[in-house]
């Protein structure tokens, strides 16, 4: 049987998982809502001399990011484990976007942005939790 102390201690570590992945979820897609909301600005601004063909470059610089990010990152959490990747994952697209906010030139923003991200969603992950094996942070 198990004890009500028990029971909480599990409830409230789910509850922990779920607002990490809900705040994960959540900045992750902050930089494409935000560079979205943005183009029109830098379209206007004198100083990058941007393109509509070049912001839209930018905008697909960050979702090739993402296809790249998902096939090398997916393969990575079978071998190294979903919690280190989902944390190292978090950093690393933290610091991308710190350096794509203080990109001097479109060329910078679009390589910060391409490399901002990487994913811990993989196939493979899919493919086990709808096969019924516990998936675990």
């Amino acid at each position: 049987m198990t004890s009500p102390t028990a029971i909480t201690a599990r409830s409230r570590a789910g509850l922990w998982v779920v607002a990490i992945c809900f705040v994960t979820i959540v900045f992750d897609g902050y930089d494409l809502i935000v560079y979205g909301a943005v183009v029109p600005s830098l379209l206007k601004n004198p100083d990058w001399h941007l393109t509509a063909g070049q912001a839209g470059a930018i905008g697909s610089y960050a979702l090739t990011g993402m296809v790249i990010g998902t096939l090398c990152v997916g393969a990575l959490t079978d071998i190294v484990g979903r919690r280190r990747i989902m944390f190292a994952s978090i950093i690393w697209f933290s610091l991308a976007m710190g350096a794509t906010a203080m990109a001097p030139s479109a060329e910078a923003a679009s390589a910060s942005a391409e490399w901002s991200r990487p994913r811990s969603h993989s196939p493979s992950s899919t493919r086990r939790r709808t096969a019924g094996t516990s998936t675990t942070l």
